[in-house]
């Protein structure tokens, strides 16, 4: 009864550490935790969410990889939904699971009100999308003007 308290106590503080935004310190920890109860997938989602933090991406869905074999082979069962949802939002790079930066880091200026600091965290990984149309090119005008010149059309037909 009290090693369960403890481990419960120890992966309440792993998600803190992580909530925090130290997900490079709880690597190694959530390793070594995960090895010790491979069927956990709360401490899988906790090391998976860790390593995507850290760029590594491919990492976080070969823990998920393993968890899934492991739960497959030795008890014949699947991942849940949660751990299942989160390899998905991994897969697609959500930029909800980025660390969020604090808007004011500590400085020598403190706010006008408590009112006036930023609600809303700042997101460390950028969106990686390109843009859905490019209604022109710029800065092009002269290679167009000559493309669609006759002369330029007369050479290209001989």
């Amino acid at each position: 009864m009290a090693a369960r308290w403890l481990l419960g106590c120890h992966k309440l503080r792993l998600s803190i550490e992580l909530d925090l935004g130290r997900h490079r310190e709880v690597i190694e920890e959530l390793t070594a935790l995960l090895r010790e109860h491979p069927y956990d997938e709360q401490v899988a989602e906790h090391l998976m969410v860790a390593l995507y933090r850290c760029r590594r991406q491919g990492e976080a869905l070969q823990v998920y990889e393993r968890l899934r074999r492991t739960l497959a082979g030795e008890l014949g069962v699947d991942p849940t939904p949660p751990i299942q949802a989160m390899h998905l939002r991994i897969l697609a790079a959500d930029p909800a699971l980025a660390v969020p930066v604090p808007v004011s880091g500590p400085s020598d200026t403190r706010p006008e009100s408590p009112g006036t600091a930023a609600t809303e965290p700042v997101m460390a990984m950028p969106v990686r999308q390109l843009p859905l149309d490019v209604p022109d090119f710029v800065g092009r005008a002269d290679a167009l003007q000559t493309v669609r010149s006759p002369s330029y059309l007369r050479q290209q037909v001989r």
